[in-house]
């Protein structure tokens, strides 16, 4: 055009309109004068079925750019951008916060297990529970377990705690150190109770069991020696709230236990043992009034025995050995009838032996070995006459021991090595006939040898050196 003279231009400009024009008219008019004998003008539909070279065309899914439009909404993960439901992703936040399940700056924490566990939910449980499903929470709560104790997409285990090998010396067979030994089914298309390690009751009670594809309550977790490692998380104490038992032991779980264990108010058995949880015992344990095994050995306690742990009634087995808890044993101790068994072991333990033992009839085996215990031992051990084992060894006790110990007849094993005692051995303990194991090596006793000793006949082992 630019090598054209003006009216040439002009020319050229009104030759094309007249073709559009033309175009367009002869379209008109052919669209108008249909071949159907009605003259009626083709609906979409008639021309759809009759044109064969008619394609349908799939509408794409919404992009980034769209969907805060349509109600979705935009995060970044690890500098990756997705897009998720913002309605669904309102909603089970809401429900989550509300129970107080989790805290709102663990939610909001992207790096955290519980954002992981509310995305998983939110964009990628093959389940997709409903929001107000009343199984929601528990499938969140085992979510968060498994994403702060494994390395997986979302949330990495922090260096800190990926050693093989925990610090009281217990080593775990690596076979992927990323993954739990056993975790069939975890965060499938199957219910919760199909998980491996879950045990569930029913929810409805006319039911006899729970099959594998079910939502029942959660009643046992039993993971242990499972490779677990990383913070443990305090939100499945308030996730599940029917849990009866919780075995995580021989693993290696790092943290504290939290307060908010005293939600576990149905809770009968309790073991962690052989981990790394540090800090102090919370107050609220003495709130799990039906609490029958608590098991916390080879683990990094430290402080005080909280006085609530002696509120529990109906404890049978205490395990807290092998940890670095201080402080004395208190005389409330006599309120707990029903233990069996007290091991406290392996502590820093001061002070006296309190004479309330004598109220703790059902006791069968007394191990405060390895501790800071002083002063002579109190009369009234002699009284709990069911003792088959104890264990006084390795502490700061001293004086004569008492002659009340030869009550103790169903005694298989006494051990009162490395300690202050003096004087002369007790005759009295020529009635202990169940005795299998006598270690009184490491004191201070005088006088001649108890020839006494030759009348024990199911005596196995003998120490009385140094």
């Amino acid at each position: 055009f630019r090598t054209m003279k003006r009216p040439t231009v002009l020319i050229c400009a009104v030759g094309i309109a007249m073709v559009i024009v033309s175009g367009t008219m002869t379209m008109y008019n052919k669209f108008m004068t249909n071949d159907d004998s009605s003259g009626a003008v083709p609906t979409f539909e008639e021309e759809s079925e009759n044109d064969s070279n008619f394609e349908v065309v799939e509408i794409p899914p919404p992009s980034v750019d769209q969907v805060d439009e349509i109600g979705f909404t935009e995060i970044e993960v690890d500098g990756v951008k997705i897009d998720i439901d913002k309605e669904r992703l309102e909603q089970i936040t809401s429900v989550i916060l509300d129970s107080q399940v989790s805290t709102p700056t663990a939610i909001q924490d992207t790096t955290s297990a519980q954002f992981a566990a509310l995305l998983w939910l939110v964009r990628e449980d093959p389940r997709h529970l409903d929001p107000d499903n009343a199984n929601l929470l528990q499938r969140y709560g085992l979510a968060v377990l498994w994403f702060s104790t494994t390395k997986n997409k979302y949330y990495h285990v922090s260096g800190e705690y990926t050693s093989t090998e925990n610090d009281n010396g217990r080593k775990l067979e690596v076979h992927d150190p990323n993954l739990w030994f056993h975790h069939d089914s975890w965060l499938s298309e199957l219910g919760v109770c199909g998980w491996s390690g879950i045990t569930c009751s029913p929810q409805d009670n006319g039911l006899d069991h729970v099959g594998s594809n079910d939502d029942g309550d959660v009643t046992s977790i039993d993971l242990r020696r499972n490779n677990l490692r990383g913070a443990f998380p305090s939100d499945i104490f308030r996730a599940l709230p029917f849990l009866k038992a919780l075995d995580l032991s021989d693993n290696a779980l790092a943290g504290t236990i939290s307060k908010d264990i005293g939600h576990l108010s149905g809770l009968e058995y309790f073991n962690f043992t052989a981990n790394n949880i540090a800090g102090s015992l919370p107050d609220s344990i003495g709130d799990m009034a039906l609490l029958k095994v608590f098991h916390m050995s080879f683990n990094q306690l430290d402080h005080t025995i909280p006085y609530s742990i002696y509120k529990l009634e109906k404890l049978r087995d205490l395990d807290l050995s092998r940890n670095s808890l201080a402080a004395t044993i208190p005389h409330e101790i006599g309120a707990m009838k029903e233990l069996t068994s007290l091991n406290l072991a392996y502590n820093s333990l001061e002070g006296s032996l309190p004479h309330e033992l004598n109220n703790m009839q059902s006791l069968v085996k007394l191990d405060v070995s390895y501790n800071k215990l002083q002063s002579s031992l109190p009369n009234e051990i002699g009284a709990v006459t069911y003792l088959r084992s104890l264990n006084l060894s390795h502490n700061q006790f001293e004086g004569d021991v008492p002659k009340s110990i030869g009550n103790l007849e169903h005694l298989d094993e006494l051990h009162l090595n490395d300690n202050d005692f003096k004087g002369i051995i007790p005759t009295e303990l020529s009635k202990l006939d169940a005795l299998d194991v006598l270690n009184l090596s490491n004191n201070h006793f005088s006088g001649i040898f108890p020839i006494w000793l030759t009348h024990l006949f199911g005596l196995k082992e003998l120490d009385i050196s140094n």
